[in-house]
């Protein structure tokens, strides 16, 4: 469906959007019968159980009416839990962090999302946490932007060629070339970005915090060089040490997540995990800490790291009840993105007030296509 079929019907994200709702409804009601009555074929009756919605952040509380989300900061800000930006801050990663008690205390809405009929209670567990938008398109991409520029700062990637100079701009260029070469000759892959600049590191100046919008599949390759890059024999301080744990962290979670089975973890891989995100959250809170503490703007706390936080949480939760540990990445939604994006691409072809049907139409032709192995 184009935008511009519901936009003119947002009510806010709270209120919901009646064309949207109403789809939604429908969607219940058909998730409703395939799991209470079941889709019958000649192979017997298939019970479906859903038990999660995935999406990004915005379509979530778009579609769950969420009071609580990201854009609510300093107010409460989490759909999971009561975290705001003062009296129970969502920055605390301590065992003792004070949003821990509130926890699926209440619901994140005031107007029913119609949703809630598949979940307990319109509870916010159903809300997938997914660590495609949280790590790769979240808290991955800020902390990579900023150790970037702050080693920039530190007067990392001094050019060896004298004339070239030592201006920010030229050494962010010696940084993208240090990267690439690691790319092309350690990873054998390609990056999507194809520079780094003051524009997208998103450090426009001393008051800009870095960020940026590169691709997922950078935030990988960055991931791995900047663990690289920083077990060279530099003389590290304490900024240094801090940045280099961070990274290993991250690494080695997303790392334990995707040598996982699919769904399901091991207690040792779960065990692993925990750490890794220990080691990630508290070393970047420190880093942030330090840096505000100098007057530097460097290591934004987001609030995906807070909801990072949740799936640590949710791990340690697993861990102590004796459950099946669900691996984290069984909820993220790269492939989910490849989907839309397909779709969007047979959308293009069909007329606007056609759209919606037209594309569904052309997907069910692509699909039954592909599995005849025709496309």
């Amino acid at each position: 469906m184009g935008h511009e079929a519901y936009r003119h019907h947002n009510m806010g994200w709270e209120w919901g959007n009646e064309v949207l709702d109403s789809l939604m409804e429908e969607l219940a009601n058909q998730a409703k019968s395939a799991m209470e009555t079941g889709i019958t074929t000649e192979h017997g009756t298939f019970f479906l159980c859903f038990i999660s919605l995935e999406g990004d952040l915005p379509a979530q509380a778009k579609i769950f009416h969420c009071k609580r989300n990201f854009l609510r900061v300093p107010n409460p800000m989490c759909p999971w839990c009561s975290a705001n930006g003062t009296t129970i801050p969502y920055t605390d990663v301590r065992t003792t962090a004070s949003w821990r008690a509130t926890v699926g205390q209440e619901v994140p809405w005031n107007s029913e999302p119609p949703l809630a009929a598949l979940s307990t209670n319109g509870d916010a567990t159903f809300l997938a946490k997914d660590i495609f938008h949280l790590v790769h398109l979240g808290i991955g991409r800020t902390f990579l932007s900023s150790a970037i520029c702050f080693l920039v700062r530190l007067d990392h990637f001094v050019p060896t060629d004298e004339a070239l100079g030592r201006s920010i701009p030229v050494r962010i260029e010696e940084a993208y070339s240090d990267f690439k070469h690691f790319c092309k000759h350690v990873l054998k892959m390609t990056p999507m970005v194809k520079q780094w600049t003051r524009e997208n590191l998103g450090w426009k100046g001393p008051r800009s915090m870095p960020d940026s919008s590169f691709k997922a599949s950078d935030t990988h390759l960055m991931l791995s060089w900047i663990v690289d890059y920083l077990g060279r024999p530099f003389e590290h301080n304490n900024y240094m040490k801090h940045m280099f744990a961070c990274a290993h962290g991250l690494d080695d979670f997303m790392r334990t997540c995707s040598k996982a089975d699919r769904i399901f973890m091991t207690l040792p891989e779960a065990r692993r995990a925990v750490d890794c995100l220990d080691k990630f959250l508290v070393n970047y809170i420190r880093l942030a800490s330090d840096a505000n503490n100098d007057g530097l703007v460097f290591f934004n706390i987001t609030p995906k790291a807070h909801y990072i936080d949740h799936v640590r949480l949710d791990l340690r939760k697993q861990l102590s009840g004796q459950q099946r540990i669900l691996n984290p990445m069984a909820f993220s939604t790269a492939m989910a993105e490849d989907y839309v994006g397909r779709a969007s691409v047979i959308s293009r072809t069909a007329h606007q007030t056609a759209m919606p049907l037209r594309t569904a139409q052309k997907w069910l032709i692509e699909t039954r296509l592909r599995w005849r192995g025709e496309r």
